[in-house]
């Protein structure tokens, strides 16, 4: 008796470790955390129609398979399906209200749609957690959310947290300027965007790429540094920088510029 006891008692760890239910077998289980691997490789690579193929594989072979939603919610979140995302994410907590990873991509998901309540609830909440793998991302998300609730001073509070904990965070040192400027602290944000300038540009000569967020990123570095060099009137430092900036971000050739950038003089 004592035997089946371990027996059973090593079959019941196993299920716990895979994420299974009574309603589906090891095998199954087994399976389904194999396709998470899988779908995971394939998000690395880029590969998004096969990662996402892998995850739904996941959910059919164990629909409580928290990392099968949370690999689905990923490839909608870089696929710009804000919504799906939200939805795969959301369940993915459900099933595991430890699971920090998703916790950060739900609340990536709601800030790309500006809900901005609902990006600080969850960034609260993941502050807390014990598998939390980016302690500086609540942090960023917080600050985000107060940035669009218009509490610049708050905001900034929280990417200075940030920024102690990752110096290195280009982004979160981007939005950090941001807030700065938000509140008339134009020597502190140029400070900072400079810094980040910096950063991103070792990047580039210690890779000779950048993905196309770190462009978009870099475009608008320049582009804020020419706004805080036109509130100055230095006209000429703000062209070169909208200059800058178009180079690396066209889109922000549609916005409003100043007259001496839309006539090239």
């Amino acid at each position: 008796m004592e035997q089946w006891g371990r027996k059973l008692g090593c079959w019941a760890l196993c299920f716990g470790m895979l994420g299974c239910t009574p309603e589906a077998s090891l095998l199954s289980c087994y399976q389904a955390r194999r396709h998470c691997d899988y779908g995971t490789s394939y998000l690395y690579l880029g590969k998004l129609r096969s990662a996402e193929d892998e995850f739904q594989r996941a959910k059919e072979l164990n629909p409580q398979e928290a990392k099968a939603y949370e690999g689905l919610g990923e490839v909608f979140l870089k696929e710009r399906k804000y919504a799906a995302a939200k939805e795969e994410l959301q369940q993915a907590v459900t099933l595991d209200p430890g699971l920090a990873s998703a916790y950060l991509k739900l609340s990536e998901a709601y800030l790309r749609v500006g809900e901005w309540e609902q990006v600080k609830q969850l960034a609260q909440e993941a502050v807390n957690l014990p598998r939390l793998p980016n302690p500086a991302r609540p942090h960023y998300y917080l600050g985000r959310a107060h940035l669009g609730n218009g509490r610049y001073r708050q905001a900034e509070l929280e990417f200075t947290k940030a920024l102690g904990l990752t110096p290195e965070a280009i982004e979160i040192r981007y939005w950090l300027g941001f807030g700065l400027a938000c509140q008339g602290k134009s020597a502190q944000a140029q400070t900072e965007y400079r810094i980040a300038l910096a950063q991103l540009n070792q990047r580039l000569s210690a890779s000779s790429a950048l993905d196309n967020d770190q462009k978009e990123l870099l475009g608008n570095l320049h582009w804020n540094l020419g706004r805080l060099y036109q509130e100055k009137g230095y006209q000429r430092q703000a062209l070169f920088e909208f200059r800058e900036a178009k180079k690396y971000n066209p889109s922000l050739t549609s916005k409003q510029v100043p007259e001496a950038y839309a006539t090239g003089k």
